[in-house]
């Protein structure tokens, strides 16, 4: 299914971009609708595809091991439009570190990896762009995940941040 503009300008991290870059930015990527229960990857599998939610909200969830069963999963948490997944493995072709299921309808818009290296290719300057936006987003994620991770800590230890 073809991407409209208008959904690349609603985008945060694309929002800056000048409208011709939106307009490339929309010819080489894709929208994909899932339904409930959907595995849009799982955990371990090979990741290759940059996924941005346009509607719907995506469980990531992990298997987990404890005393009392195995193979247990966890929601680690809720994305919902607007926010991104999926973007280690877009850019390191690693495997996933967990799964990605819908949550009830969901509608995507996916950037294959592939199709970004010929972008960079093609348009350096745009791929750049991207990148730097990228950067940005993954920072604010990664400080969010500290601050969790010190009030996890604080919890268990029984500090006073």
């Amino acid at each position: 299914m073809a991407v409209e503009i208008d959904y690349i300008k609603r985008v945060k991290m694309f929002g800056k971009l000048s409208e011709d870059d939106q307009r490339h930015l929309a010819r080489i990527s894709a929208m994909r609708n899932y339904s409930q229960g959907d595995v849009i990857f799982s955990e371990g599998e090979k990741g290759k595809e940059l996924y941005i939610i346009n509607r719907g909200i995506i469980k990531i969830k992990k298997k987990i091991e404890t005393a009392m069963q195995e193979n247990e999963t966890q929601t680690l948490t809720k994305v919902r439009s607007g926010d991104h997944f999926g973007e280690f493995t877009f850019f390191e072709g690693g495997t996933h570190s967990a799964s990605a299921i819908a949550a009830g309808d969901v509608s995507l818009l996916v950037l294959s990896r592939d199709d970004f290296n010929k972008l960079i290719k093609e348009v350096p300057r745009l791929g750049y762009k991207i990148m730097q936006e990228m950067t940005v987003s993954l920072g604010e994620l990664l400080r969010e995940m500290n601050k969790r991770l010190t009030g996890l800590v604080s919890y268990m230890y029984g500090e006073k941040s």
